[in-house]
């Protein structure tokens, strides 16, 4: 199954790494680490997850207060993630358009 994380996703992911990793050594690696079993866990039931809105689904990360958006593509048998959001920002741009 093809795992497809977008662009947004990708910067959200960095900018909460090295926010972490500045505020203490080994901490982003945690988040990485966190992140990465988060997207075993969807790639491995990427049907788990109830749908929220539209055909997006959201895995909440265990230690962080993040959430993966993504989608599931059971005709092209592909994962897209959108976005990893902070738990504190707005959530009605949550699902804004990607």
């Amino acid at each position: 199954m093809e795992l497809r994380t977008h662009q947004k996703a990708n910067n959200d992911f960095f900018e909460a790494y090295f926010y972490y990793e500045a505020k203490s050594p080994g901490l982003g690696e945690h988040f990485y680490t966190e992140v990465k079993a988060a997207y075993l866990i969807i790639q491995d039931h990427p049907l788990r997850q109830r749908i929220l809105k539209g055909s997006y689904r959201v895995l909440n990360l265990k230690t962080f207060p993040f959430q993966i958006i993504y989608s599931y593509s059971k005709i092209l048998n592909r994962i897209s993630i959108f976005a990893i959001y902070h738990n504190s920002k707005n959530p009605k741009k949550k699902f804004r358009k990607f």
